[in-house]
């Protein structure tokens, strides 16, 4: 089992955030991600517990943060576009993916909550280590 997962997971994370950008959250089903993966749907329940527990780990795997955490708070909105801008296929494509995931309430509250957590964890350590 624990080889199974060491291989299974990851080539369903793989799959998860290749059919997320490429058909949206609405237009990929467990049953997709699995036949992708070459897993089982229950198993992708059994690893990430929710189809939205999965799309938000997956698009977490693609979006990463430290571009938009280096330099001052003054620079943070133009940092965010510029690197969305410039930033590869794939990570625009998740940036849209979120955007249109979060038409669904459920997954919108949690989204939200998720980058509430971050951007707060983030602020309070720049306002701690600059004496704000």
């Amino acid at each position: 089992m624990a080889e199974d997962r060491s291989t299974k997971r990851p080539a369903i994370l793989k799959a998860a955030v290749l059919l997320f950008i490429e058909n949206g959250y609405a237009g990929t089903s467990l049953r997709d991600i699995g036949r992708e993966a070459g897993a089982d749907a229950s198993l992708v329940i059994h690893y990430f517990g929710s189809k939205e527990g999965l799309f938000l780990e997956a698009m977490r795997a693609v979006q990463p943060e430290r571009p938009l955490q280096e330099g001052d708070i003054q620079g943070l909105g133009e940092r965010f576009i510029r690197f969305v801008l410039e930033a590869g296929p794939q990570v625009r494509a998740s940036f849209l993916a979120v955007l249109h995931a979060g038409q669904t309430p459920t997954l919108n509250d949690r989204l939200r909550e998720q980058n509430e957590d971050r951007a707060q964890s983030w602020l309070g350590g720049h306002l701690e280590a600059t004496g704000s």
